[in-house]
């Protein structure tokens, strides 16, 4: 008895971590599928958290590490380790506590969006952030010259000079918007991560997993507009007075607040087009 009781968590604990860095590795070396990949990388070290303990856990996320070290940079396993790592011990611990679901996406949320934070903005407090965006547009202007996509720019009357303006003007853009776009990110995978981990939970083991409210029942406290209020105000008064942190600020905010305002719009659209298919039906 003590063999197989031994053996069980073992076997749970190597499952995860190579489910895991298999997830890491696609998300690295399959561009298409990377995307799908991040969004759910979390949930083998979640699920085994929720279902076998911290502990656990812990170890699966060191494992996992130590095997994306062998496919790719030392220093791209460790911020990787770090990232499904937070988030799949946050929401196994959470879900293992029976916490309310709300809770647990706001902490899920909270470590994925530290974490992530610090992984992708430490180069920009550095101050090579901005750099290394200035060389990809110049990578950019390369790869476009071998492809002869710069001539025909030039043959509808774009010199090259307007092009690599406009893509230099683009990378500002991004590299003002990236901490939002991070945030953003982050904030995505968790809910994502959430969703699938409470789904498995659900149907492969003995959790009590809280359900959510309906789609339609979703909203947002009236004071959390005046985030949007502030940002809108920045925006606009830093344009206008030509003050470029302050425009900077303005629209971080209003692109943190656009995901959070296309889920309350659905829900209200949904809850409103429910309330007229039932009077008419």
């Amino acid at each position: 008895m003590v063999k197989g009781n031994t053996a069980q968590p073992a076997r749970d604990i190597f499952r995860a971590a190579v489910m895991t860095a298999a997830l890491a590795v696609v998300s690295i070396y399959t561009p298409l599928l990377g995307l799908l990949g991040t969004l759910v990388w979390a949930v083998p070290v979640a699920f085994l958290t929720a279902t076998s303990g911290l502990r656990n856990g812990v170890i699966a996320v060191i494992a996992a590490g130590l095997m994306l070290g062998f496919f790719v940079a030392p220093g791209w396993a460790a911020g990787a380790a770090l990232q499904f790592g937070a988030l799949g011990l946050v929401l196994g611990y959470f879900f293992e506590k029976g916490t309310a679901p709300g809770q647990v996406i706001v902490a899920g949320v909270l470590a994925s969006v530290l974490v992530t934070g610090v992984v992708f903005l430490m180069p920009l407090l550095f101050g090579s952030g901005q750099g290394g965006i200035m060389a990809n547009t110049e990578q950019i202007m390369e790869v476009w010259q071998e492809t002869g996509l710069l001539e025909r720019f030039e043959q509808q009357g774009i010199s090259r000079e307007q092009v690599e303006q406009s893509v230099r003007r683009a990378a500002d853009i991004f590299t003002r918007l990236l901490p939002s776009l991070v945030v953003v990110m982050a904030a995505g995978s968790a809910f994502v991560n959430f969703l699938v981990t409470r789904r498995f939970l659900a149907r492969r083991s003995n959790i009590s997993v809280p359900g959510l409210p309906p789609f339609t029942e979703w909203r947002m406290p009236w004071f959390a507009a005046w985030g949007l209020i502030i940002g809108l105000g920045s925006a606009l008064l830093g344009d206008y007075v030509n003050i470029q942190p302050l425009l900077t600020v303005g629209q971080n905010i209003i692109c943190l607040y656009l995901p959070v305002v296309l889920v309350i719009g659905l829900s209200v659209g949904v809850n409103y087009y429910s309330g007229i298919s039932s009077l008419l039906l």
